[in-house]
C-alpha cells in the first residue's frame, strides 16, 4: 500500500493546470489529488476517479521525480485549487518538490511549515547542498544553547544561526521539546552559489502552533523520557516527512514558496474519550499507574518547572 506524501512547495497558487477532463458543476472548493505518472501521462486522482492529467509538456517535467517517488511506495499529493471552470494544481518547481536529504536521525518532531525565517549562513557548510538549478530543499535542525543563538544545522552540521530576532519565536517550541528528548525540525530551502549561499527556514513560531500539535509533541515527549518510544516519533497534523530523492553532489530538489502547510487527507474524528490520564513531567518522579493528584495538591517546590506548554491531562480510550 503506497504512503501518501504531500509534495512540499505547495504555497496557495495555481500554477500548473489539470487537462483533458470537464470539471463537475458540483465542484466548488479545493481538495487533494494524487499524481499517477505511467507511460503515457501523468494522470491526476481524486481516489479512485480520474479527474484529468498534467499537459503533454508538464509531464515531461514532472514526470521523472513523480515516478522515483511511486517507485518507493510513496503516492504524491498535492492540492487542486477549483476555478470557474479548471483545475489548477499548487505544483512547485519539480525539484523542488522533495528535500535533498533524510529526516533528522533520532527522536524528533518537525514544525509545520511557516513563514520564511533568515538564517545567518555559513557559506562553506552550504557548499555541498548547492544545486545547478540554484536551489533545494532540505530537512533542517534547530538547537539552543544558554546565551547562545538558536544553531541550524543539516545532517549534523551546522549551517548557521538564527538573529536574536529571528530566535525568538522559535525558542519556545525549540525548548519545548528539547526538554522533552525531541529535537525541533524545519524545512529550509538552500539557495544560491559559491559565493552568494544562504539557507531560509519556513517554520511555525510558538504561538502559531494549535493545541493539536503541542499535544502531539507532548505524548511522545512522555513516551521519550519512559523509554517507551519504540515507534517513530508522530508525525503532526499535515506535516509528513518526506522521501529522499537525491543527495549532495546530485542535481536535485528555486523559487517555490512553502508559507502555508501542504494538503492533508480527510480529518477523521475520534470517538468521545472514556477517560483522562494525568501526566507528570519527565523531570518529576514517576507517581504510580492511575494516580492523579487530590484537590489541593501541590508540586514540590524543589522539582525542575514544567516544560513550556505542558499538557496535564491527556484523553484515553478504552
Amino acid at each position: 500500500m503506497p504512503v501518501g506524501f504531500d509534495l512540499w512547495g505547495q504555497r496557495g497558487a495555481a500554477t500548473v493546470e489539470v487537462v483533458g477532463e470537464p470539471l463537475d458543476a458540483g465542484v466548488l472548493h479545493d481538495f487533494t489529488v494524487s499524481l499517477a505518472p505511467d507511460p503515457r501521462e501523468v494522470g491526476v486522482w481524486a481516489g479512485t476517479r480520474r479527474v484529468g492529467a498534467l499537459s503533454t509538456a508538464d509531464a515531461a517535467r514532472y514526470a521523472p521525480v513523480l515516478a522515483r517517488l511511486v517507485a518507493g511506495g510513496w503516492e504524491p499529493r498535492v492540492t487542486a485549487l477549483v476555478g470557474a471552470s479548471s483545475i489548477h494544481l499548487d505544483l512547485a518547481e519539480p525539484h523542488l518538490l522533495v528535500p535533498a536529504n533524510a529526516p533528522p536521525a533520532g527522536p524528533h518532531l518537525m514544525l509545520p511549515p511557516g513563514a520564511a525565517v533568515p538564517v545567518l549562513g555559513d557559506r562553506d557548510a552550504l557548499t555541498p547542498w548547492l544545486r545547478p538549478e540554484g536551489a533545494c530543499w532540505v530537512h533542517a535542525t534547530l538547537h539552543s544553547a544558554p546565551h547562545t543563538p538558536i544553531a541550524v544545522r543539516v545532517d549534523g552540521v551546522r549551517v548557521g544561526e538564527l538573529t536574536p530576532e529571528a530566535g525568538a519565536g522559535l525558542l519556545p517550541v525549540v525548548d519545548l521539546l528539547a526538554e522533552g528528548g525531541l529535537i525541533s525540525g524545519v524545512r529550509a530551502i538552500v539557495a544560491g552559489d559559491h559565493l552568494t549561499a544562504g539557507v531560509v527556514l519556513y517554520a511555525a513560531r510558538a504561538h502559531e502552533l494549535p493545541e493539536s500539535w503541542i499535544a502531539d509533541a507532548h505524548v511522545h515527549a512522555v513516551k521519550v523520557a519512559s523509554g517507551a518510544a519504540d515507534e517513530p516519533a508522530p508525525t503532526p497534523r499535515a506535516v509528513i516527512s518526506a522521501p529522499v530523492v537525491s543527495s549532495p553532489g546530485v542535481s536535485s530538489p528555486v523559487g517555490a514558496g512553502a508559507g502555508r502547510p501542504p494538503a492533508s487527507a480527510p480529518v477523521s474524528i475520534p470517538p468521545e474519550p472514556t477517560g483522562v490520564t494525568f501526566v507528570v513531567p519527565p523531570t518529576w518522579p514517576t507517581p504510580p499507574p492511575g494516580w492523579k493528584p487530590p484537590p489541593g495538591w501541590r508540586p514540590d517546590p524543589s522539582w525542575p518547572a514544567p516544560p513550556y506548554g505542558w499538557r496535564w491531562w491527556i484523553p484515553t480510550w478504552d
